[in-house]
């Protein structure tokens, strides 16, 4: 199934990848490659962080403590090691951090997926965006039992309170398994080949 996306700027351009359940890997475009391998990066040293945290604390305190202090900083070591042009983020509409406000191309695509959920009509890929020529990969993040902790409903009134100390103007609370909580966006400084 193909997305479609109404651009928020003229000068944007949407593509959904095209990538379905029978695309093999020589199908998928080398920038949205590119872009998933550099999200893969930064999720994947994210969550080993977060989960050694929280095996260690099961409580989720030092889990909190390790987003607000080292999440920014190890995202900026990630991108150090990507090639030049070529950077990574994460971005929400119910962000916790200000930094991970989206900008209007942001929003648009996160509210695709929103609407794609809400209409059962979601498949978790990867949508790549042309914005005046910065090619942008986007992949959704669906909230799981471990975002529950510090995201869910039903908060620990000891987690709401720390979470109130490093963000008081947090948005991100609230969410159910398998809501969207944001994305990863991939930027790319090239061509697409």
């Amino acid at each position: 199934m193909k997305r479609v996306i109404i651009p928020m700027l003229i000068a944007s351009s949407v593509y959904a990848a095209t990538i379905d359940n029978n695309a093999t890997k020589q199908d998928i475009p080398p920038v949205v490659k590119k872009g998933v391998k550099a999200i893969k990066m930064l999720g994947g040293e994210l969550k080993k962080n977060l989960k050694a945290k929280l095996q260690e604390d099961k409580s989720g305190l030092s889990a909190i403590e390790f987003c607000a202090n080292k999440a920014a900083q190890i995202t900026g070591e990630i991108n150090k090691k990507l090639p030049n042009g070529v950077s990574v983020r994460r971005v929400a509409l119910k962000y916790r951090n200000p930094a991970n406000k989206p900008d209007s191309v942001d929003a648009k695509v996160l509210e695709q997926f929103q609407k794609e959920l809400d209409n059962k009509t979601f498949v978790k890929k990867p949508l790549l965006v042309d914005v005046n020529g910065t090619k942008r990969v986007y992949v959704p993040i669906l909230v799981d039992k471990v975002c529950l902790k510090c995201h869910g409903q039903n908060i620990d009134p000891k987690i709401s309170q720390v979470i109130k100390k490093y963000y008081p103007n947090d948005k991100a609370t609230g969410f159910k398994l398998g809501d969207l909580r944001g994305a990863m966006v991939a930027e790319i400084k090239e061509s697409i080949k």
